[in-house]
């Protein structure tokens, strides 16, 4: 069956305009699956804007709670240690919207979304913790060095359990170039600075302080 999806798209379009509503999500299927799917809302589809999703996603029917929600795993994982503010913004978000509750909620959760769309965009957290939990799933016997234990017994000072650690407060700059990895994890680094202005600060500061981990 051929369906005349360019004709409905506009049929739709016309009777939103005409009829002054909000928007709506429209789902069409077919013995075949899903034959159109489209969200419809004031500007959503022609103004270009950083409001595209934050639209489209409320007038899906979900809760301003779980658009929160999702702004704040956006900003954590896809804006990142670019810009940490946004994480700060888009939890204040967060706890606003259970706050005041709508319809002011509107106002706040617009300006976070269009914050995160306009920031610069980073993802090395969230493929540094993918790549941790990976190597630690991996190496789930890999021992603790003993300088990291704790040594509350006799027996555990006999079996050099605490001795070379280093207390960094104690040492210049309060850092002490320890290593806390296990004897085969020596030396190896899980997060890689991204090319931007906030981490590259990130970046000159660990190669100032592990250059044999971070080289310049």
């Amino acid at each position: 069956m051929n369906y005349d999806l360019t004709a409905l798209d506009t049929a739709i379009q016309k009777y939103i305009c005409d009829t002054d509503i909000p928007g709506l999500t429209v789902s069409i299927r077919g013995p075949e699956g899903v034959i159109f799917e489209k969200g419809y809302g004031y500007g959503a589809e022609n103004c270009g804007c950083p409001l595209n999703e934050h639209t489209i996603m409320g007038i899906a029917s979900m809760s301003k709670s779980t658009v929160a929600l999702a702004l704040c795993i956006l900003a954590a994982e896809d804006v990142g240690l670019a810009n940490p503010n946004a994480l700060l913004l888009a939890n204040a978000t967060f706890q606003i919207v259970h706050t005041i509750g709508m319809p002011e909620a509107r106002i706040p959760l617009a300006e976070c979304t269009i914050y995160l769309a306009s920031s610069a965009k980073s993802n090395s957290a969230y493929m540094a913790i993918n790549e941790a939990l990976a190597v630690a799933k991996e190496t789930q016997m890999a021992a603790v060095p003993l300088y990291l234990r704790n040594a509350p017994t006799k027996l555990m000072e006999e079996l050099g359990y605490a001795d070379g650690y280093k207390y960094a407060h104690d040492y210049p700059g309060h850092f002490a170039d320890l290593e806390f990895m296990p004897s085969e994890l020596s030396g190896h680094c899980f997060y890689t600075p991204a090319d931007n202005k906030h981490e590259e600060g990130l970046k000159n500061r660990l190669e100032s302080l592990w250059p044999k981990y971070y080289k310049k």
